[in-house]
């Protein structure tokens, strides 16, 4: 279990620049994982940035999860980081407008999705906070059209649900 104590001992950081030098060295030894949040290794063992500068700065780990107050993934800064429960870091995600995809969209068209478990192109449709399930289909142009024919018929212009 990381401490305060074992962290500080390794490590020193800057709450001004959020990055992590090895005490012996110097050397900044804070870098980006795959999902751009920054990582240190301590004792041979990879941990977040964020998550070490809130103990090495308040001498516990968060009670919940590390929220970057300005969104960068990387900016392990002390004032820009805050132990926020799952519900209010989702409140500080980017807002989509009703029209903007998903990033994560394989079809490129709101309410299709590639299911690559079964192989099959799958289409719903949410009204008054109800999703609907349309149905799966072999090819994408099928499940845009039944995406479509629903909106129709519940009166929904394409807008983001």
């Amino acid at each position: 279990m990381i401490t305060q104590k074992i962290l500080q001992e390794s490590h020193d950081y800057d709450p001004e620049t959020g990055l992590f030098t090895v005490r012996k060295s110097g050397r900044v030894c804070t870098w980006r994982n795959h999902d751009g949040y920054a990582v240190i290794y301590v004792k041979g063992q990879p941990y977040r940035g964020g998550r070490m500068a809130w103990l090495y700065t308040n001498g516990t780990l968060p009670k919940h999860t590390i929220d970057h107050v300005n969104r960068v993934r990387h900016d392990d800064r002390i004032s820009n980081l805050r132990d926020v429960t799952m519900k209010e870091q989702m409140a500080n995600r980017k807002q989509r407008t009703r029209w903007e995809l998903r990033c994560d969209n394989t079809s490129k068209t709101i309410g299709v999705s590639y299911e690559k478990l079964a192989g099959k192109w799958s289409a719903y449709i949410k009204k008054d906070g109800v999703q609907r399930r349309l149905g799966s289909y072999h090819n994408k142009a099928n499940a845009i059209k039944a995406r479509r024919k629903a909106e129709l018929a519940l009166d929904i212009n394409g807008a983001f649900n």
